[in-house]
């Protein structure tokens, strides 16, 4: 944030052209580093996307210049991939890059497109129609997640400029995608998708009963912020009428109940929203080409539904950013038990070489029970008494001694040291 801060301290106070190059260095610096979305960067990619967003606000001529350069390079690289059909093509719309450049530049028009007396007014529907063929340009199950995101962008849009998108029929399209009226598969102990985080499923994870939960309730979610959207309208009833039928054919075909009451309320939320505005349409005195008339048509309603709204948005903005901080967290734990388990063992095994180098040593230069037995015969033989006897005898007593020895030696090798025998009985007495 201090680098921020200073930047746009630069940008204000400093000639032509340090504002040009604050803002190109920042918005490709971003580019750079938003390749990848995950749990633990996902705070970050955000913050920096609204930073970027905060310093094209310093100049509307400048902002215009910059967002019409680099929507036209992204137009560019959808309309290769729609030619081309290349595997590469698709992958570098399809990415997470790519969709964050569009998160920049729907944050850039939700805070500075709305009035229609300033520049980037008219970069709105060329950024819509981007958006939409985004959107548009693989309709597979797989890339539901990446469609959500296009789509709750577009939907935020709406409601910062007060301008019609339709994105209710991509919606209600997805919503009748043929995975969903089959048999979800339920895998024990499977959590639902991060959908915040992904932009493709899985073949495996598509089939899952927690996956399809969590893509039709963010499903519902979309739908019904969109439809808020234009609440306070005078035309809400008609527009308003398709939804309800393509709701109500999707709470007949599917199978989950849980979907069912869900789909239930929004139609009677709807309903009675609709019933509502024709009520109050009936007092309405003013002819339809009125457009101030129609502008102030339930205005009060407006503000106060863009009021929650904006409450809602911050709670869960904030309930987003403990979670997020809890898995950097759990990310940095985990980082640290690895280390210090790999620390550990490393630990161990040095300590057990060291062992072995030590019973090493030992073994060579250490005690040697077989060598102790023999000096002590030898000392054995050096204390015993003199006695005065013939040569023959020494020699028969030499003779008996390694007889004895020898039979000592057998003894220890044939391990049956339980035995006990009187070696004088083995003497040669015929000497004496």
């Amino acid at each position: 944030m201090a680098a921020f801060m200073r930047l746009r301290q630069a940008a204000v106070a400093l000639p032509y052209p340090t504002l040009d190059t604050v803002l190109k260095g920042a918005y490709l610096t971003f580019v750079r580093n938003a390749k990848f979305v995950s749990a633990s960067n996902a705070s970050d990619v955000l913050l920096m996307a609204n930073c970027v967003a905060e310093l094209y606000g310093l100049d509307d001529t400048a902002a215009y210049q910059h967002a019409f350069v680099y929507l036209r390079q992204l137009a560019l690289h959808l309309r290769s991939a729609l030619v081309t059909k290349s595997k590469e093509a698709l992958q570098a719309v399809y990415s997470w890059q790519y969709i964050n450049c569009l998160r920049v530049w729907t944050n850039v028009l939700c805070r500075f497109g709305g009035d229609t007396e300033r520049p980037l007014f008219q970069l709105l529907f060329p950024h819509v129609q981007l958006c939409l063929g985004v959107a548009r340009l693989i309709p597979t199950p797989r890339f539901m997640p990446l469609r959500l995101h296009v789509l709750a962008q577009l939907t935020e849009l709406s409601w910062s400029t007060g301008v019609y998108i339709p994105v209710l029929p991509l919606l209600l399209d997805m919503l009748r995608t043929p995975v969903l009226t089959q048999k979800a598969h339920e895998a024990a102990g499977s959590a639902p998708p991060a959908l915040s985080t992904v932009i493709k499923l899985s073949k495996s994870a598509l089939v899952s009963k927690a996956t399809q939960d969590a893509l039709v309730n963010r499903l519902f979610d979309i739908i019904l912020d969109a439809a808020k959207s234009q609440y306070a309208s005078v035309a809400f009833p008609e527009f308003i009428t398709p939804v309800l039928a393509q709701l109500r054919a999707f709470i007949k075909s599917t199978r989950m109940g849980t979907w069912r009451t869900r789909g239930k309320a929004l139609c009677d939320a709807f309903t009675a929203q609709a019933a509502k505005v024709s009520a109050k349409r009936a007092g309405l005195k003013s002819a339809p080409g009125d457009r101030a008339a129609l502008a102030a048509f339930m205005g009060s309603e407006a503000e106060t539904l863009k009021a929650d709204r904006a409450k809602a948005r911050a709670a869960a903005a904030e309930a987003a950013r403990k979670e997020a901080e809890e898995a950097a967290a759990l990310a940095e734990s985990a980082m640290y038990d690895k280390k210090r388990k790999f620390a550990a063992a490393a630990e161990d095994e040095e300590d057990s070489d060291d062992d072995d180098a030590f019973n090493a040593a030992h073994v060579r230069g250490g005690y040697d029970e077989a060598e102790d037995e023999a000096e002590d015969d030898a000392e054995e033989e050096d204390d015993a008494p003199v006695s005065r006897v013939a040569p023959g005898t020494k020699r028969a007593r030499a003779g008996a001694g390694a007889s004895v020895a020898g039979k000592k030696a057998r003894r220890q090798q044939s391990g049956s040291a339980g035995e006990e025998e009187d070696v004088v009985e083995d003497i040669d007495l015929g000497d004496l």
